[in-house]
């Protein structure tokens, strides 16, 4: 009876089981691992899926407060159906000078050149649909056709473009003509095609390293790899990086900066806005979209000028930089550069004056901004007198 109870006692006290170590002889205890449990587990997951979605929530609600901070001097416009483009205009005088920005990019574009010309004129600058602090397309979901928006015209491309600018600035804001227009690369573009369709506007064009019909035709496809493999396919990446609030994050830690506008030659508040911007998904998807139908655009041009040939009273100053990318590996994409520059000057504006800059097209509006601002400058002395003509005011 004994022996059994000092059993039973054994079974309820059982100790730490005991296990020899081969290499020093030394006793060792092992402790019992207990598996989480799934309370546990499903604990543990809901705090990764909250600190993974963290930074989305975060740049949402920091995207709704800089939206009102950060706005640049101006006002939203409706162009119709609700649709709002954002436009600034500052200085007095005529001709208006409008801004049309390059690919992709915001009015801010213009940051360092349109203060230099609003001491002598008036000047504007807006952002395209979807860009900057403008309102997306609005796409007509309810017809057939169901990719274009309700006022016609395929989104994203150069014939909606210009639809949006003549709402903007002679329907919804009323700017005062004529109308000296300067554009940049895609910017250029629409500026051309304006000119071609509402001549009666415009007194002058200024087209600054300007997209050209044919580039993206030539069969070794160069400008095709470069457009849509380098620049679409990069800005798809920032739009992802914005939609989860990655790029927030990398700002902050200094691992990406607002290139080529964060290049110490504008105001911190430029600056504030692009680093806004490149966390805004809506921005880098319409600028993807736009890189996306740049062809389509360069069709659209094409016909229109089957249709109606260049006004012969607009005076044309193109500006061209030396290369498109000074960066290695560009020779080739730099060659078709050239070429269809040359085409635009000697072909399309045959008879118009050429400046050319040194450096690349990639920088241009920053780092020529002086140059830039006096070339246009001149055309608007240029119209105020007139050989032979009394001044106009």
């Amino acid at each position: 009876m004994v022996l059994i109870k000092r059993n039973k006692e054994n079974k309820r006290q059982i100790p730490p089981q005991v296990v020899k170590s081969q290499g020093d002889g030394k006793d060792k205890a092992t402790s019992t691992v207990e598996k989480p449990s799934l309370f546990q587990r499903y604990w543990f997951f809901k705090y990764l899926i909250l600190v993974a979605l963290a930074p989305a929530f975060m740049n949402h609600a920091a995207l709704s407060r800089e939206s009102r901070e950060l706005q640049p001097l101006g006002e939203l416009y409706d162009v119709g159906w609700g649709q709002k483009l954002f436009m600034g205009c500052v200085g007095k005088g005529r001709p208006t000078v409008l801004f049309d920005a390059p690919t992709g990019m915001s009015s801010d574009a213009w940051a360092l050149i349109a203060p230099k010309l609003a001491k002598t004129t008036r000047v504007c600058v807006y952002d395209r649909a979807g860009l900057g602090f403008s309102d997306r397309p609005f796409i007509n979901r309810s017809q057939p056709d169901s990719g274009k928006s309700p006022k016609g015209g395929l989104p994203y491309t150069t014939e909606k473009m210009v639809e949006d600018f003549h709402r903007l600035f002679t329907g919804s804001s009323k700017q005062p003509g004529p109308f000296l227009l300067v554009g940049a690369e895609l910017g250029a573009v629409n500026m051309r095609f304006y000119t071609q369709l509402f001549d009666s506007d415009v007194m002058g064009f200024v087209s600054i390293n300007p997209l050209v019909e044919g580039m993206f035709d030539i069969p070794e496809k160069t400008w095709v790899k470069h457009w849509q493999g380098r620049h679409t396919s990069m800005l798809q990446t920032l739009q992802f990086l914005a939609a989860v609030g990655l790029s927030r994050v990398a700002l902050i830690l200094g691992l990406m900066t607002a290139s080529p506008v964060d290049s110490g030659l504008v105001s911190a508040d430029v600056i504030a806005r692009q680093k806004h911007l490149l966390c805004k998904p809506a921005h880098l998807s319409s600028a993807v979209e736009e890189f996306y139908f740049a062809n389509e655009s360069l069709s659209q041009m094409r016909t229109l000028c089957r249709i109606k040939p260049f006004p012969s009273h607009v005076g044309v100053t193109v500006v061209t930089s030396g290369a498109y990318s000074t960066k290695p590996g560009s020779e080739e994409l730099n060659r078709v550069w050239s070429s269809s520059q040359d085409h635009m000057t000697k072909v399309i504006h045959a008879g118009s004056d050429r400046v050319q800059l040194p450096g690349s097209a990639e920088s241009a509006l920053f780092q020529h901004a002086d140059v830039i601002a006096r070339v246009i400058e001149r055309r608007v002395k240029q119209w105020r007198k007139p050989s032979g003509g009394a001044a106009k005011q």
